[in-house]
C-alpha cells in the first residue's frame, strides 16, 4: 500500500529534529539523492514500510506527514538574518515557524483567535528604494500603539499581552537544536544568530506571529517584541536592504515616542540621569542613546563617550559591563506569552502536551511542550513596574553639555 506523503513534511520534521539528511536516508534505505527528491518535490507515494520508519525515525505522528500545511523558507520570514547565519539554521527558523503556524490555524478552526488589529502599512505604497522617511515610521509607530490601545502620554506596559490582544501569536523559543534536539532549555544560551523574527501564517497568511528566544533580559526581550512587530506592520518581505534599520526606528518610537520623552530629560545628559526614563519606558539605555542621537539630541562625540561607558563600565552583580548588564537589568521579569496556553486550555479543555497530541493527530506531544514551555499560566495582564531599583554608583560618569534640544512645535 502506497502513503500519499507531502515532501516539505518529511524537511519540517527532520530539521526540527535536527536529524541529518544522510543519516535518514540511510535509516529509510533510500539513497541521499532520493531523500532529497523526496523532500523537494510534491506528493510522494512512499510504501508501508518506508513510511513506517519515516515515523519511527522523525517521531512524528503518521498524519502530520500526510497533511499539507504551511511550507516556508528562510527568505519567507521577516527578519534579515546576520550573513553568518547558516543555511541550516534559516530553515530551522522557517519550519518551526511554518508547523506552529499549522498549529495556530488548527487552534483557530476550533475557536476563532483575537481578531488583529495592527496596522497595515499604507503609508509606503508605491515606495522607492531608499529608506522611509523618519516621520512615516514614527506616524506608523503612533498608529500601532493606538490599534493596541496605548495612550500616546504613557509606556507600553506588559508589552506581550497588549500584542496578544491585538491578534498576534507570541512563542518564545527554549530550545538549543545545535546541541540537543529533543532537549529544550529556557535559560541556556543559544548558538542560533538571531534574537526573534516575524512572520505572517494561517491559511491566508492573515495571522501575525513572532518567534522569539528564551533571553534572560527584560530590556532586550521587550526590544525584540517591539522590533518584530515594526517588522509585521512595515514590510511584506525581508528583502530591502534598510528593513532592519527601519524596523529598529519604528521599535524606538513605539516604546520611546520623542515627542513625549524629550520634556523627560534631564538638564545634563548622564548614564545615571537617564536610568529613571529607562525604567519608566521599557527600553534599554544603548537603544535610549541610538534614539536620542538620530533626533539629535545628543551629538555624535557625546553618543560615542557615553556608549563607550556602557562597553567598559562593569555591572558589581554580574561582573560584566553595563553593555550586556546594564543599571536596572534585574528590575524586572523577562516577558512571557500567554495566548497560546490560555487558548487551549478554554477552547480545546487541557494544555497536557500527551493530551494534544492525540487530539490533533499531527504534532508530538515534545512539540507542543517546546510551544507552551515559555507560556505564562494566565492571559491577564501583568504590572510592568519595576520591582528592584539599581544601587546607585560611585563611579565617576561623564556629563554631556551642549545638548541640543529640537523645538516642540
Amino acid at each position: 500500500m502506497e502513503n500519499r506523503v507531502y515532501g516539505f513534511r518529511v524537511r519540517q520534521a527532520r530539521t526540527l529534529r535536527g536529524r541529518p539528511s544522510g543519516d535518514l536516508a540511510k535509516a529509510v534505505g533510500w539513497s541521499p539523492s532520493k531523500l532529497s527528491r523526496v523532500e523537494g518535490g510534491g506528493i510522494t507515494d512512499v510504501n508501508d514500510a518506508d513510511f513506517e520508519v519515516l515515523v519511527k525515525e522523525l517521531r512524528y505522528p503518521p498524519q502530520f506527514f500526510i497533511t499539507d500545511g504551511l511550507n516556508l523558507r528562510g527568505e519567507d520570514l521577516l527578519f534579515r538574518a546576520p550573513k553568518s547565519t547558516p543555511k541550516r539554521e534559516r530553515q530551522f527558523l522557517a519550519d518551526f515557524a511554518a508547523v506552529t503556524g499549522d498549529m495556530l490555524t488548527w487552534l483557530d478552526q476550533h475557536h476563532r483567535l483575537p481578531n488583529v488589529t495592527i496596522p497595515a502599512a499604507d503609508l509606503f505604497s508605491g515606495r522607492s528604494g531608499s529608506m522611509r522617511d523618519y516621520r512615516d515610521i514614527a506616524e506608523l509607530a503612533r498608529r500601532a500603539r493606538e490599534a493596541l490601545r496605548i495612550d500616546p502620554g504613557v509606556p507600553a506596559p506588559y508589552l506581550t499581552y497588549e500584542l496578544e490582544r491585538a491578534g498576534i501569536a507570541v512563542v518564545v523559543r527554549g530550545r538549543r537544536p545545535s546541541d540537543d534536539p529533543d532537549a529544550w532549555d529556557t535559560d541556556a544560551a543559544f548558538s542560533e544568530k538571531h534574537l526573534g523574527y516575524s512572520i505572517w501564517v494561517g491559511d491566508h497568511r492573515d495571522r501575525p506571529a513572532i518567534v522569539a528566544r528564551a533571553l534572560d533580559s527584560w530590556e532586550r526581550t521587550r526590544w525584540t517584541l517591539a522590533h518584530e512587530l515594526g517588522h509585521l506592520v512595515l514590510h511584506t518581505d525581508a528583502s530591502a536592504e534598510f528593513v532592519e534599520d527601519e524596523a529598529s526606528l519604528f521599535a524606538s518610537e513605539f516604546l520611546a515616542p520623542l515627542d513625549v520623552i524629550r520634556f523627560e530629560l534631564p538638564k545634563v545628559l548622564t548614564l545615571s540621569g537617564l536610568i529613571p526614563i529607562k525604567l519608566k519606558w521599557g527600553i534599554s539605555l544603548y537603544a535610549l542613546l541610538r534614539h536620542l542621537l538620530r533626533a539629535d539630541l545628543v551629538s555624535e562625540d557625546r553618543y560615542k563617550s557615553m556608549t563607550d561607558q556602557l562597553h567598559v563600565r562593569k555591572n558589581p552583580d554580574t561582573g560584566r559591563t553595563w553593555r550586556r548588564d546594564e543599571p536596572g537589568w534585574d528590575a524586572r521579569d523577562p516577558e512571557r506569552p500567554a495566548l497560546i496556553r490560555t487558548w487551549l486550555e478554554r477552547c480545546i479543555g487541557t494544555s497536557d502536551p500527551n493530551a494534544l497530541q492525540l487530539m490533533s493527530e499531527r504534532w508530538p506531544a515534545d512539540f507542543f511542550e517546546e510551544v507552551l514551555a515559555t507560556q505564562r499560566a494566565t492571559a491577564r495582564r501583568v504590572s510592568p513596574v519595576p520591582l528592584k531599583q539599581p544601587a546607585p554608583t560611585s563611579a565617576p560618569v561623564v556629563n554631556l553639555m551642549d545638548r541640543r534640544r529640537r523645538a516642540s512645535g
